[in-house]
Protein backbone atom coordinates (compact mmCIF):
# COMPACT_ATOMS: atom_id res chain seq x y z
CA UNK A 1 0.00 0.00 0.00
CA UNK A 2 1.25 3.49 -0.88
CA UNK A 3 -0.03 6.78 0.55
CA UNK A 4 0.77 10.03 -1.26
CA UNK A 5 1.17 12.96 1.12
CA UNK A 6 -0.29 16.34 0.20
CA UNK A 7 1.02 19.88 0.19
CA UNK A 8 0.56 20.21 3.95
CA UNK A 9 1.96 16.77 4.70
CA UNK A 10 -1.51 15.28 5.11
CA UNK A 11 -2.58 11.91 3.64
CA UNK A 12 -3.80 12.73 0.15
CA UNK A 13 -4.18 9.56 -1.93
CA UNK A 14 -3.99 5.89 -1.03
CA UNK A 15 -3.12 3.16 -3.53
CA UNK A 16 -4.05 -0.36 -2.42
CA UNK A 17 -5.30 -3.64 -3.94
CA UNK A 18 -8.84 -2.24 -3.50
CA UNK A 19 -8.11 0.70 -5.82
CA UNK A 20 -7.31 4.38 -5.35
CA UNK A 21 -8.83 6.40 -2.51
CA UNK A 22 -8.77 10.12 -1.71
CA UNK A 23 -8.82 11.69 1.73
CA UNK A 24 -11.93 13.89 2.02
CA UNK A 25 -10.16 15.96 4.67
CA UNK A 26 -7.15 16.72 2.43
CA UNK A 27 -6.84 20.31 1.14
CA UNK A 28 -4.65 18.96 -1.65
CA UNK A 29 -7.46 16.67 -2.84
CA UNK A 30 -9.68 19.74 -3.25
CA UNK A 31 -7.08 22.04 -4.85
CA UNK A 32 -6.09 19.36 -7.35
CA UNK A 33 -9.78 18.64 -8.06
CA UNK A 34 -9.50 14.98 -7.16
CA UNK A 35 -12.66 15.52 -5.10
CA UNK A 36 -15.28 18.23 -5.42
CA UNK A 37 -15.22 21.03 -2.88
CA UNK A 38 -18.76 20.07 -1.87
CA UNK A 39 -17.50 16.62 -0.80
CA UNK A 40 -14.64 17.97 1.32
CA UNK A 41 -14.98 17.80 5.08
CA UNK A 42 -13.33 19.73 7.86
CA UNK A 43 -12.03 17.08 10.21
CA UNK A 44 -8.91 16.19 12.11
CA UNK A 45 -9.12 12.55 11.11
CA UNK A 46 -8.75 10.86 7.74
CA UNK A 47 -11.82 9.93 5.69
CA UNK A 48 -11.08 7.83 2.63
CA UNK A 49 -13.34 7.62 -0.43
CA UNK A 50 -12.58 5.46 -3.44
CA UNK A 51 -12.06 7.52 -6.61
CA UNK A 52 -10.86 4.77 -8.95
CA UNK A 53 -11.15 1.01 -8.96
CA UNK A 54 -7.89 0.45 -10.84
CA UNK A 55 -4.26 0.70 -9.81
CA UNK A 56 -3.29 3.82 -11.78
CA UNK A 57 -4.53 7.36 -11.26
CA UNK A 58 -3.70 10.77 -12.76
CA UNK A 59 -4.11 14.12 -11.06
CA UNK A 60 -2.87 17.70 -11.30
CA UNK A 61 0.30 17.84 -9.22
CA UNK A 62 1.34 21.44 -8.50
CA UNK A 63 4.72 20.27 -7.18
CA UNK A 64 5.68 19.51 -10.78
CA UNK A 65 5.29 23.09 -11.96
CA UNK A 66 6.82 24.10 -15.27
CA UNK A 67 9.46 26.81 -15.13
CA UNK A 68 8.10 28.44 -18.29
CA UNK A 69 10.49 29.69 -20.94
CA UNK A 70 14.15 28.99 -20.22
CA UNK A 71 16.47 31.66 -21.61
CA UNK A 72 18.99 29.18 -22.96
CA UNK A 73 19.01 28.38 -26.67
CA UNK A 74 21.27 25.34 -26.28
CA UNK A 75 19.80 22.25 -27.90
CA UNK A 76 21.64 20.01 -25.45
CA UNK A 77 19.30 18.68 -22.75
CA UNK A 78 20.08 20.04 -19.30
CA UNK A 79 18.49 19.72 -15.89
CA UNK A 80 16.84 22.96 -14.77
CA UNK A 81 14.90 21.95 -11.64
CA UNK A 82 14.33 19.12 -9.19
CA UNK A 83 11.09 18.02 -7.58
CA UNK A 84 10.04 15.54 -4.89
CA UNK A 85 6.77 14.14 -3.53
CA UNK A 86 6.65 12.45 -0.10
CA UNK A 87 5.13 8.98 0.09
CA UNK A 88 4.46 6.36 2.74
CA UNK A 89 5.09 2.92 1.26
CA UNK A 90 4.10 0.01 3.50
CA UNK A 91 4.49 2.20 6.59
CA UNK A 92 7.86 3.62 5.57
CA UNK A 93 8.33 7.26 4.59
CA UNK A 94 10.08 7.65 1.22
CA UNK A 95 10.47 10.29 -1.47
CA UNK A 96 9.47 10.12 -5.11
CA UNK A 97 12.02 12.44 -6.71
CA UNK A 98 12.77 13.56 -10.23
CA UNK A 99 14.05 16.41 -12.35
CA UNK A 100 12.77 18.79 -14.99
CA UNK A 101 14.84 18.97 -18.15
CA UNK A 102 14.98 21.50 -20.93
CA UNK A 103 16.25 21.44 -24.51
CA UNK A 104 15.68 24.08 -27.16
CA UNK A 105 14.21 22.98 -30.46
CA UNK A 106 16.76 22.40 -33.24
CA UNK A 107 17.41 25.11 -35.85
CA UNK A 108 15.03 24.70 -38.76
CA UNK A 109 17.18 26.10 -41.57
CA UNK A 110 19.28 22.95 -42.25
CA UNK A 111 16.13 20.86 -42.58
CA UNK A 112 14.43 23.46 -44.79
CA UNK A 113 17.47 23.74 -47.06
CA UNK A 114 17.73 19.96 -47.44
CA UNK A 115 14.05 19.67 -48.28
CA UNK A 116 14.15 22.58 -50.73
CA UNK A 117 17.17 21.13 -52.55
CA UNK A 118 15.48 17.76 -52.88
CA UNK A 119 12.33 19.34 -54.30
CA UNK A 120 14.33 21.49 -56.72
CA UNK A 121 16.27 18.46 -57.98
CA UNK A 122 13.01 16.55 -58.43
CA UNK A 123 11.65 19.32 -60.65
CA UNK A 124 14.76 19.09 -62.84
CA UNK A 125 14.50 15.28 -62.94
CA UNK A 126 10.84 15.43 -63.94
CA UNK A 127 11.73 17.61 -66.96
CA UNK A 128 14.93 15.96 -68.15
CA UNK A 129 14.83 12.26 -67.31
CA UNK A 130 13.35 9.80 -69.75
CA UNK A 131 10.40 7.56 -68.90
CA UNK A 132 12.77 4.59 -68.66
CA UNK A 133 14.94 6.42 -66.12
CA UNK A 134 11.96 7.71 -64.14
CA UNK A 135 10.67 4.20 -63.49
CA UNK A 136 13.52 2.95 -61.25
CA UNK A 137 13.77 6.37 -59.59
CA UNK A 138 10.08 6.30 -58.71
CA UNK A 139 10.31 2.78 -57.30
CA UNK A 140 13.30 3.76 -55.15
CA UNK A 141 11.52 6.88 -53.87
CA UNK A 142 8.41 4.84 -53.05
CA UNK A 143 10.52 2.44 -51.01
CA UNK A 144 12.23 5.28 -49.13
CA UNK A 145 8.95 7.09 -48.45
CA UNK A 146 7.13 4.02 -47.12
CA UNK A 147 10.13 2.73 -45.14
CA UNK A 148 10.87 6.04 -43.40
CA UNK A 149 7.19 6.56 -42.62
CA UNK A 150 7.14 3.12 -41.01
CA UNK A 151 10.28 3.87 -39.02
CA UNK A 152 8.77 7.08 -37.65
CA UNK A 153 5.54 5.37 -36.69
CA UNK A 154 7.44 2.51 -35.03
CA UNK A 155 9.29 5.02 -32.87
CA UNK A 156 5.97 6.51 -31.74
CA UNK A 157 4.37 3.10 -31.19
CA UNK A 158 7.15 1.82 -28.96
CA UNK A 159 7.80 5.05 -27.03
CA UNK A 160 6.05 3.72 -23.91
CA UNK A 161 6.73 0.09 -24.62
CA UNK A 162 4.20 -2.31 -26.04
CA UNK A 163 3.12 -5.91 -25.64
CA UNK A 164 4.35 -8.66 -27.93
CA UNK A 165 0.85 -9.05 -29.37
CA UNK A 166 0.62 -5.36 -30.24
CA UNK A 167 4.09 -5.50 -31.80
CA UNK A 168 3.14 -8.51 -33.92
CA UNK A 169 -0.08 -6.84 -35.05
CA UNK A 170 1.81 -3.66 -35.97
CA UNK A 171 4.41 -5.66 -37.92
CA UNK A 172 1.67 -7.65 -39.66
CA UNK A 173 -0.15 -4.47 -40.66
CA UNK A 174 3.06 -2.88 -41.94
CA UNK A 175 3.97 -6.01 -43.87
CA UNK A 176 0.50 -6.27 -45.41
CA UNK A 177 0.64 -2.61 -46.45
CA UNK A 178 4.07 -2.96 -48.02
CA UNK A 179 2.99 -6.14 -49.83
CA UNK A 180 -0.14 -4.45 -51.13
CA UNK A 181 1.87 -1.52 -52.47
CA UNK A 182 4.36 -3.87 -54.12
CA UNK A 183 1.54 -5.82 -55.79
CA UNK A 184 -0.05 -2.57 -56.99
CA UNK A 185 3.18 -1.36 -58.58
CA UNK A 186 3.86 -4.76 -60.14
CA UNK A 187 0.35 -5.10 -61.58
CA UNK A 188 0.53 -1.97 -63.71
CA UNK A 189 3.08 -0.77 -66.25
CA UNK A 190 4.15 2.38 -68.03
CA UNK A 191 2.42 5.61 -67.13
CA UNK A 192 -0.06 3.76 -64.90
CA UNK A 193 2.79 2.51 -62.72
CA UNK A 194 4.15 6.02 -62.32
CA UNK A 195 0.65 7.23 -61.54
CA UNK A 196 0.33 4.59 -58.81
CA UNK A 197 3.70 5.66 -57.44
CA UNK A 198 2.47 9.28 -57.37
CA UNK A 199 -0.56 8.16 -55.35
CA UNK A 200 1.72 6.37 -52.90
CA UNK A 201 3.82 9.52 -52.57
CA UNK A 202 0.75 11.67 -51.96
CA UNK A 203 -0.58 9.35 -49.26
CA UNK A 204 2.83 9.02 -47.61
CA UNK A 205 3.27 12.78 -47.42
CA UNK A 206 -0.23 13.24 -46.01
CA UNK A 207 0.28 10.60 -43.32
CA UNK A 208 3.74 11.95 -42.42
CA UNK A 209 2.74 15.63 -42.08
CA UNK A 210 1.66 15.27 -38.40
CA UNK A 211 5.24 14.23 -37.62
CA UNK A 212 6.41 17.78 -38.32
CA UNK A 213 5.96 18.38 -34.59
CA UNK A 214 9.35 16.70 -34.05
CA UNK A 215 10.93 19.95 -35.31
CA UNK A 216 8.98 22.12 -32.86
CA UNK A 217 10.40 20.75 -29.61
CA UNK A 218 13.77 19.95 -28.11
CA UNK A 219 12.57 16.55 -26.91
CA UNK A 220 10.92 14.07 -29.25
CA UNK A 221 8.24 11.66 -28.01
CA UNK A 222 9.72 8.65 -29.76
CA UNK A 223 11.72 5.58 -28.85
CA UNK A 224 14.17 6.68 -31.55
CA UNK A 225 16.91 9.25 -30.95
CA UNK A 226 15.68 12.76 -31.73
CA UNK A 227 17.86 13.18 -34.82
CA UNK A 228 16.80 9.81 -36.23
CA UNK A 229 13.11 10.63 -35.69
CA UNK A 230 13.55 13.97 -37.46
CA UNK A 231 15.42 12.42 -40.38
CA UNK A 232 12.68 9.79 -40.76
CA UNK A 233 9.95 12.45 -40.69
CA UNK A 234 11.64 14.68 -43.28
CA UNK A 235 12.61 11.75 -45.50
CA UNK A 236 9.02 10.46 -45.58
CA UNK A 237 7.56 13.89 -46.36
CA UNK A 238 10.18 14.92 -48.91
CA UNK A 239 10.38 11.52 -50.62
CA UNK A 240 6.60 11.45 -50.94
CA UNK A 241 6.49 15.00 -52.32
CA UNK A 242 9.35 14.30 -54.76
CA UNK A 243 7.54 11.17 -55.91
CA UNK A 244 4.46 13.22 -56.74
CA UNK A 245 6.52 15.80 -58.65
CA UNK A 246 8.54 13.38 -60.78
CA UNK A 247 5.47 11.26 -61.58
CA UNK A 248 3.07 14.13 -62.20
CA UNK A 249 3.57 14.17 -66.01
CA UNK A 250 2.66 10.48 -66.08
CA UNK A 251 -0.46 11.25 -64.03
CA UNK A 252 -1.52 13.81 -66.64
CA UNK A 253 -0.89 11.24 -69.37
CA UNK A 254 -3.09 8.68 -67.62
CA UNK A 255 -5.84 11.29 -67.25
CA UNK A 256 -5.58 12.14 -70.96
CA UNK A 257 -5.88 8.45 -71.84
CA UNK A 258 -9.02 8.11 -69.74
CA UNK A 259 -10.78 11.13 -71.22
CA UNK A 260 -11.58 9.61 -74.66
CA UNK A 261 -13.18 6.54 -73.07
CA UNK A 262 -15.20 8.80 -70.80
CA UNK A 263 -16.48 10.77 -73.80
CA UNK A 264 -17.43 7.56 -75.66
CA UNK A 265 -19.40 6.28 -72.68
CA UNK A 266 -21.31 9.59 -72.46
CA UNK A 267 -22.08 9.64 -76.15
Amino acid sequence: MVVVLGLEGEPFLRFSPAGVEANLASPTAVSSRVIASADAIVATGVRWRRVDGGHAFAWHESRLRSLGTVADSSSQPRRVADWSIPLIANGRRVMLAGSEWHAARPPLWPWLIAGALALAMSCVAARRLSRRALGPLAMALAGVAVATLGIGWAGILFVDGTSSIAALLALAAAGATALGLAVLLHAVTGAARLGAAALIGLLTTAFALPELTVFMHGFVLSSLPGTVARVAAEAAIVAGAVLVIVCFPAVLEVVDQLEPSTRSVRS
